[in-house]
């Protein structure tokens, strides 16, 4: 049995803020299509990691970024849910979006976790 990585990192906008960009789905992606995933906060699958024998290390830094508009929208455009959307409709959001944030780009904070799980104790080979 040996070492593995589980590695994450959500991206948070700041100004503006995440309510105030989800005006710019309304009526194209309900937030709920919008689920915000992070498995290396989630208590039960880590406990699930634990009970097979590993145990857990977590390492995180936050970064303060900056994103120009459009590299903002084009990040937001890889997005399974919105690839998803009709091509009328994305380029709406597209619009909106642009419209929302304007030319001063988004602030964000980037945190990014590792969790190192390694064999515990009789487990290790």
């Amino acid at each position: 049995m040996g070492a593995w990585l589980c590695c994450h990192n959500r991206i948070t906008p700041l100004s503006p803020t995440q309510p105030q960009l989800d005006e710019g789905y309304a009526g194209l992606l309900d937030a709920s299509a919008r689920p915000s995933i992070d498995a290396v906060h989630d208590s039960g699958l880590m406990a699930a990691i634990e009970r097979h024998g590993y145990t857990m290390e977590r390492r995180s830094v936050t970064e303060s970024l900056h994103y120009t508009t459009d590299a903002w929208v084009d990040m937001v455009f890889t997005y399974s849910n919105v690839l998803m959307l009709t091509s009328e409709d994305r380029s709406e959001l597209r619009s909106r979006l642009r419209q929302l944030i304007g030319g001063g780009g988004v602030d964000a904070a980037n945190d990014a976790v590792a969790v190192i799980c390694s064999p515990s104790g009789s487990e290790r080979q």
